[in-house]
């Protein structure tokens, strides 16, 4: 084997390692990224979701507890409940 054969070998490998290697994205959030289901929210009439019993949800700043009194609706561009997206995620994904 050539030194230029050798070096496209490796240089395949390489990429071919990294591609597979590719970490899934951490900003991408679902309820189970939350740590709740859909079953432990329900969709009121006006739109928004409240807890049906309390629930701890994880965030990016940390986790914090929302319960039943709590009302979580579509946020203005930009904002969310403590860097989460409460309910556009429970759009996505219960409705």
């Amino acid at each position: 084997m050539t030194f230029k054969s050798a070096l496209v070998a490796a240089s395949l490998l390489l990429t071919s390692t990294s591609a597979i290697a590719q970490p899934t994205p951490r900003n991408v959030q679902t309820p189970r990224t939350l740590g709740v289901s859909c079953s432990d929210f329900r969709l009121n009439a006006d739109g928004s979701w409240s807890p049906v019993r309390k629930v701890t949800i994880i965030g990016p700043h940390g986790p914090f507890s929302a319960g039943p009194d709590e009302i979580f609706r579509i946020q203005l561009q930009g904002t969310t409940n403590y860097g989460v997206k409460v309910a556009q995620i429970l759009n996505e994904s219960c409705r």
